[in-house]
């Protein structure tokens, strides 16, 4: 017998969901919104962020191109006299060349990060669109299609999440999607990923170079950890002194608290004791599982950066669907071909630790038959203590009104079969 939650009615279904009903209250803008938020969310703050890190980061450059134009602007007008005296063309012609260069470079610079912002800006347009026409589909394959995609999306993205970057590049491909599946970032984080397992600390100083200003917005310490390693290195190949300069010049600001929860004083005891030792709490700074929590918390923070949820959609929607189902006779099963979903071998360990939804009336579904149970089809229970439906048992009754359980292969005087009611 499998016990299922109760059931409820089923709204036509929408692309971005529920299609507005009068037994919905609330307003079709704000459901959009909030299926948009919760499902999509990724898929259009990936894009913002870029533009918003592209437009910071080309501010920046301006900014210090500028600096060096006025600097050379203040030394020419230094050199020209004050009561509009005529000076002798050598007096400011060497600086002519330097002028025009800068000039130059503020207007590539402009150019170069006006296209990049255009560029990044088209890509948030085309996801917009890309929605606004989903939302508007109304032929129901168009509506199946983008259900599909959107199924596609969050596969592509959550196996980009956990470093899976070649098979969701091939299933992008395969879906036609790569314009909206942020590829270009994750590959951005592959390469830093990559660089770690090669214990290569370069791709990885570059990205946080990138990204300093939010890492230290969200007040992460990743850089340190990534230091630290640098330090951790340097002692491996015996260049102790270098070490210590090392931790002069990156650990020499943080404060006492900080200097202890950031295992300095660790590090300060490896220099010492150098990179032969047996002792297991220094030993283990050279091991593998270092660079493991360097590409663990590189995921941690990247995700922070973009402001997603440490969570991918795909794995919330997930847990989500099977809490739906849970109930509280669910429970580890080693038939591979069993009909509840939460029993099943291969899902009931992410079933553990859900909550089990609420349920005010339940619904009992014959295992054999798969067909309900009710007044027309009542439960009949064997001696050995399963319950099938009626029908199930009329089709397990043989010529010599004999019932055979099709669990435990058990032989029964159909005679013996007991009704069971539900109360």
């Amino acid at each position: 017998m499998v016990l299922k939650p109760g059931m409820f009615p089923v709204l036509p279904m929408g692309p971005l969901g529920p299609f507005k009903d009068d037994s919905h209250i609330r307003a079709d803008n704000e459901r959009t919104a909030n299926e948009v938020k919760a499902l999509e969310y990724s898929t259009l703050k990936i894009p913002y962020e870029v533009f918003n890190k592209r437009f910071r980061s080309s501010q920046k450059e301006i900014d210090k191109l500028n600096h060096r134009y006025a600097t050379l602007y203040n030394t020419i007008d230094a050199k020209l006299p004050k009561n509009n005296d005529r000076i002798p063309a050598s007096t400011i012609s060497h600086y002519i060349p330097a002028t025009i260069e800068r000039l130059s470079e503020i207007s590539n610079n402009l150019r170069t990060s006006i296209d990049t912002e255009i560029a990044v800006a088209q890509d948030m347009e085309k996801r917009l669109q890309y929605f606004q026409e989903a939302e508007n589909a109304k032929i129901q394959p168009e509506v199946g299609a983008f259900r599909k995609e959107r199924i596609d999306r969050m596969i592509i993205d959550h196996l980009y999440r956990t470093g899976m970057f070649e098979t969701a590049n091939m299933l992008a491909e395969a879906s036609r999607i790569e314009e909206i599946s942020n590829d270009r970032i994750y590959q951005e984080m592959k390469r830093v990923e990559d660089g770690l397992r090669a214990r290569d600390l370069g791709p990885c100083l570059d990205w946080i170079f990138d990204n300093r200003s939010k890492l230290r917005r969200i007040q992460s310490d990743f850089e340190v950890e990534v230091r630290k390693q640098e330090c951790i290195e340097m002692i491996r190949e015996d260049r102790r002194i270098e070490a210590i300069k090392w931790i002069r010049k990156f650990f020499s600001t943080l404060d006492k608290e900080q200097w202890d929860k950031r295992d300095i004083p660790q590090l300060m005891g490896l220099v010492v004791v150098g990179k032969n030792t047996n002792v297991k709490h220094y030993k283990r700074l050279y091991g593998p599982e270092r660079w493991n929590y360097l590409i663990a918390k590189f995921r941690q923070e990247s995700a922070k950066v973009f402001q997603l949820n440490k969570q991918s959609t795909f794995s919330t929607c997930l847990q989500t669907g099977i809490a739906a189902l849970k109930t509280p006779c669910c429970q580890r099963s080693n038939d591979s071909k069993c009909r509840c979903s939460v029993c099943h071998p291969d899902v009931y360990d992410l079933a553990e630790g859900l909550p089990i939804r609420h349920s005010s009336q339940s619904l009992l579904i014959c295992s054999h038959t798969g067909e309900k149970i009710d007044e027309d089809n009542i439960p009949m229970m064997l001696p050995n203590g399963y319950v099938y439906g009626q029908n199930a048992i009329n089709e397990m009754t043989n010529e010599k009104n004999e019932v055979v359980c099709p669990r435990t292969k058990d032989t029964f005087q159909k005679l013996d079969v007991l009704r069971v009611f539900v109360l």
